[in-house]
């Protein structure tokens, strides 16, 4: 008998000592209260929770700030005793004290950021004014048109010595030879025959060619270029030396063949080309 009298005190005992009050008891809409509960809760499954507030921790594991967020009822439940702090929210802020949560007065700027859309406008304004200026610098007087400094046969035959005079085809870097010396050879036919020979295929190149109404055997002289190219790159062909130095020996005769030169039909281009070669030549 007096063990169970014991038992019934403990946990009368241990009820009064996880019981929690709340200062004020009854805070209004907007107001800042306190929970204190009389010991900590043991694990997180005991916190309190709240209907119509929000409850946040603080340092001491045994108080909480509570605020009243919504209008109506209101309540915290303290799972360790099972007990529940219930009261009536009026639709009124209450009044602000140094303690309390202020109603908030200003969310943020109403209306368009200005200096947003002002640094927006002068951009778009020196937008405006570089091109303006690009415009009339063109239509000045006396100015320099762009003219091309290398026509393409140019360009492809310089390319060409380079990779001759690289020392891949001793070292037997043929995949490097002919990837670079296609490419060479492709760029002059795009400049020299305006199709894009970079991006289509072999077949695709050909057959633009023929289509356009080019000389048969330019074409046809070619055609065997490319396609030992693609073999090599494609089809893992190995050559020898002496076939990869034949390769770039028939790419330049063919590009010296059929190689226009560049005209300039206005003599502003003229002047401007000559003023270029010029300053390159010194």
């Amino acid at each position: 008998m007096t063990r169970a009298w014991l038992c019934v005190a403990a946990v009368a005992l241990a009820g009064v000592a996880r019981a929690g009050t709340l200062e004020p008891a009854e805070p209004q809409l907007g107001e800042r209260a306190t929970l204190r509960l009389e010991t900590a809760p043991a694990d997180s499954t005991e916190i309190p929770t709240g209907t119509g507030v929000v409850l946040r921790e603080t340092v001491d594991p045994r108080t909480y700030r509570v605020v009243a967020v919504r209008v109506g009822d209101a309540a915290i439940a303290l799972p360790a005793t099972g007990d529940t702090l219930r009261w009536a929210v009026s639709p009124r802020l209450a009044q602000a004290t140094p303690d309390s949560l202020r109603p908030i007065e200003r969310v943020g700027d109403i209306g368009p950021s200005w200096w947003i859309h002002g640094l927006a406008a002068f951009a778009v304004l020196l937008l405006i004014l570089s091109l303006w200026w690009r415009r009339r610098r063109r239509s000045l007087p006396g100015a320099a048109p762009s003219v091309p400094l290398d026509p393409p046969h140019e360009v492809a035959l310089r390319r060409l010595d380079e990779i001759r005079d690289s020392g891949w085809i001793t070292a037997g870097r043929f995949d490097d030879v002919y990837v670079h010396a296609s490419q060479a050879l492709r760029g002059y036919v795009s400049g020299r025959y305006r199709v894009p020979a970079l991006d289509w295929t072999t077949d695709e190149t050909i057959e633009r060619l023929t289509g356009a109404g080019y000389e048969r055997s330019e074409v046809a002289d070619v055609d065997p270029l490319l396609r030992a190219a693609d073999s090599v790159k494609f089809a893992a062909r190995r050559p020898t030396e002496h076939q990869a130095e034949r390769w770039i020996d028939d790419a330049r005769a063919w590009i010296e063949r059929t190689a226009v030169p560049v005209v300039y039909s206005t003599p502003d281009a003229i002047r401007a080309a000559e003023r270029l070669r010029d300053g390159r030549d010194r």
